[in-house]
């Protein structure tokens, strides 16, 4: 609940008394909460109402008189006190019941004051390329509704919602939009078109939904002209949409310059024009959202700074949802952390990120990445794949369940968390050696050189009275049992293998004493004790 108190004066600022005022409510557009007559100073005050209002005189100027009262001119209705919700400057009615019937003329009005505006829209509408060209360019212009199912803004066919055709809105200047819901029935239209020289630089949907049936965008640009000043924020919104945005041209530059997504639920055709390479932000993060995308993303060469994060992802296409090209180059600081993913074709994969073999691509961190096939898709391929040429990249927690090879590409490097991190490590690039190992005592290191995929060559143990030599039957035999480590007794007898390759066995000399605690803290297999002498195999 909130107080307001309304001043009525005529054009030249002079109080008007005895005026009725309506407060009429903008949530349950055109209920009259309360109503109210001006004192002396022009002035009434209106307690207790509930949500945003929108003041006006109980008498629309049909004559020179305003109840009782003769005037010149309009009479100017001045909020002194605001309420619990916003106040607005224009209040759009069809049925003529606020200060404009059209959403284009109230554009007209907020743009020719060079100022930050608020409209409210009372009712849906069917209105389309509104121009917004000569927006100041600090000018912020919002949009809002008390509810997006029930006020929504539909565009004719073959047109855009809104469009600039002249520079404006160059600086700070934007469109905000809230609690409104939108209709594209046209293929590849969109709520903003760029058709000038000079952008606007801010489009914000809060708690909007979108109804443009796979068929159109957030924003677009026509021939040259560019959106790559552009910043897209969606927050809290719902709907079908066939992407983001849309980029005619070749050049990457045509795109806009940031997009941020939070918490929303959107299904799309893809996540911008069609997932073309050339397409990309300087900057996205999409964050705490379920998106269902039919096709994934291609980063063009050079893309830098996307944050995939906290989303429910489904997946259509028969290819990988985040893909480069097989040599790409220049690509720097990938995130995606906390995603789960859901495939519909078993041929989808989570990514499939190339690198030319000389490509400064660096800087790559997944986290948390959990993806499995939908009933009755059946097995699929690999599920993370990363070009062995990537540097400075932390890939852990990942897990496909339904894929027959979780992850193909150069390992791990950064901190784990907690006590029991597994690690795997490449010295080098392709053919280097491979250690894995663990934080806790009882997590065996094992060294292997991966040059021809085998167990080959010697391995030493730094500060160890111990070396690991491959190559014999014997060796294969204990390695199979996956020791910690081990080395040649040089038995001739005794009921254990020796070292011909024959398979004879021998027996033991002296009393050898069986399953004492092995040598690895915490580990449950057991060793042998020898006195150094007189005992041995």
């Amino acid at each position: 609940m909130a107080d307001y108190q309304v001043a009525v004066m005529n054009e030249t600022e002079i109080p008007l008394a005895d005026i009725t005022v309506e407060a009429v409510s903008l949530n349950s557009w055109p209920t009259v909460s309360a109503t109210g007559d001006t004192n002396r100073a022009g002035v009434v005050q209106f307690t207790a109402l509930s949500g945003p209002h929108w003041f006006r005189p109980r008498v629309t100027r049909v004559s020179t008189t305003v109840g009782e009262r003769v005037y010149t001119g309009a009479v100017k209705v001045q909020v002194i006190s605001l309420g619990e919700s916003m106040n607005v400057d224009y209040v759009m009615d069809t049925a003529g019941m606020g200060t404009h019937t059209t959403l284009a003329s109230a554009m007209v009005d907020a743009i020719a004051t060079n100022a930050d505006k608020t409209i409210w829209l009372c009712k849906s509408v069917t209105e389309s390329d509104i121009d917004i060209g000569g927006m100041d360019s600090g000018a912020n212009i919002t949009f809002a509704s008390h509810s997006p199912h029930t006020v929504v803004i539909t565009a004719n066919a073959n047109e855009d919602i809104f469009k600039q055709e002249s520079n404006g809105g160059n600086g700070t200047g934007g469109l905000h939009f809230i609690n409104l819901g939108f209709k594209i029935p046209t293929a590849d239209r969109a709520i903003y078109n760029n058709n000038a020289g000079s952008e606007i630089k801010h489009l914000e949907f809060n708690q909007c939904n979108f109804d443009l049936s796979n068929l159109g965008y957030l924003a677009r640009q026509d021939s040259n002209d560019s959106l790559g000043a552009l910043t897209i924020e969606v927050r809290d919104c719902t709907g079908l949409l066939k992407g983001f945005y849309d980029v005619a041209g070749a050049s990457a530059t045509y795109a806009p310059d940031q997009l941020y997504v939070y918490g929303s639920t959107l299904t799309m055709t893809a996540f911008w024009d069609g997932g073309s390479e050339n397409a990309g932000t300087n900057r996205t993060i999409l964050n705490s959202s379920t998106l269902f995308v039919t096709n994934g993303i291609t980063f063009s060469n050079g893309t830098t700074a996307q944050t995939f994060n906290n989303l429910y992802i489904t997946f259509a296409a028969a290819s990988a949802l985040f893909t480069t090209a097989g040599a790409s180059t220049q690509l720097e600081d990938l995130s995606f952390q906390s995603i789960t993913i859901q495939f519909s074709n078993s041929s989808g994969t989570f990514c499939n990120l190339g690198a030319g073999s000389s490509n400064n691509n660096s800087g790559l961190f997944m986290d948390g990445i959990y993806g499995y096939m939908a009933s009755g898709v059946g097995a699929g391929g690999t599920f993370i794949t990363v070009d062995t040429d990537w540097t400075n990249l932390h890939v852990a927690d990942i897990f496909g369940k339904d894929f027959t090879t979780q992850y193909s590409g150069p390992l791990s490097s950064g901190g784990f968390m907690g006590d029991t991190g597994v690690f795997l490590l490449l010295a080098g690039r392709a053919g280097g050696q491979l250690a894995r190992g663990g934080t806790l005592a009882s997590q065996r290191l094992q060294l292997r050189s991966t040059a021809s995929g085998v167990a080959v060559g010697r391995i030493e143990f730094e500060d160890a009275t111990f070396h690991v030599a491959f190559g014999s039957h014997y060796q294969l035999e204990v390695t199979n049992n996956a020791p910690g480590g081990y080395w040649r007794l040089g038995e001739g007898s005794g009921n254990l293998l020796d070292s011909s390759g024959n398979e004879n066995t021998g027996s033991e000399n002296g009393t050898i004493t069986y399953g004492v605690t092995g040598s690895i803290a915490d580990d449950s297999d057991t060793a042998i004790t020898l006195d150094g002498s007189t005992e041995y195999v």
